[in-house]
């Protein structure tokens, strides 16, 4: 084995073993979160050795570069998430080879989304984004609309919601992202009760590279890691 390659097996199972022990300190089961391998700065190569070793989830930000890779990796069993945003032009040619899309940002994508689904015959899994920080450069649905919502969203058929995504202000360090994710933690059981059909907040998406054990401590079931698996290969 590789320099590169063992490092990259040092580094999967040192992010595994973290996960397993926030899930601890939060008593919940290690086997409810999931991790999601941030593939945005590394190659087809790097994506394959990582599958290898058991990682069956990866994310992409940029639909194109997803494209590119779904393709390329098409003999594996991967699951790939759209973590970024979807421009309304890239939904047609994103939604076949995406499992599960964590950036429904706008009532506008998620029905184009369903319009889509539809013409393909497929239900689709879609997450709700939330703009948690309130960060007017970032997308998402504000708070205090997400149980109008949820509502709208409910009447589209061929979508299937099965929780929501949201990340955590870049000022403020760890302190403010834990603000962020005991917000929507709160957030996340007040909008649970009731619930519309065909919606379900049963995923949370939350937590990256820098925070994402803070993020299990508050619910997270979908952690977004990237550089800490890559560093050093």
């Amino acid at each position: 084995m590789s320099h590169s390659i063992q490092q990259l097996a040092d580094n999967y199972h040192r992010v595994l073993e973290r996960i397993q022990r926030a899930a601890e300190r939060a008593n919940r089961d290690p086997g409810d979160i999931q991790l999601v391998a941030v593939t945005k700065y590394v190659d087809s190569g790097l994506i394959r050795e990582l599958h290898q070793l058991g990682c069956r989830d990866f994310g992409e930000s940029r639909p194109q570069v997803l494209w590119k890779k779904a393709e390329e990796l098409r003999e594996l069993d991967l699951n790939w998430h759209l973590i970024g945003h979807l421009q309304t032009n890239k939904v047609r040619r994103s939604l076949p080879v995406v499992s599960l899309v964590h950036s429904g940002d706008s009532l506008k994508l998620l029905q184009l989304l369903d319009e889509e689904s539809e013409r393909i015959g497929e239900v689709s899994e879609v997450l709700c984004e939330v703009n948690i920080s309130g960060d007017p450069a970032k997308h998402g649905f504000a708070p205090d609309r997400m149980g109008e919502t949820l509502e709208e969203v409910s009447r589209l058929g061929n979508l299937r919601v099965r929780g929501l995504m949201a990340m955590a202000s870049q000022e403020g360090g760890l302190e403010r992202a834990r603000q962020d994710f005991e917000r929507m933690q709160a957030l996340r059981l007040e909008w649970s009760d009731p619930l519309p059909a065909n919606v379900s907040l049963a995923e949370l998406s939350m937590g990256m590279s820098g925070d994402f054990e803070e993020a299990i401590l508050h619910g997270a079931t979908l952690v977004r890691v990237g550089s800490v698996l890559f560093e050093g290969v």
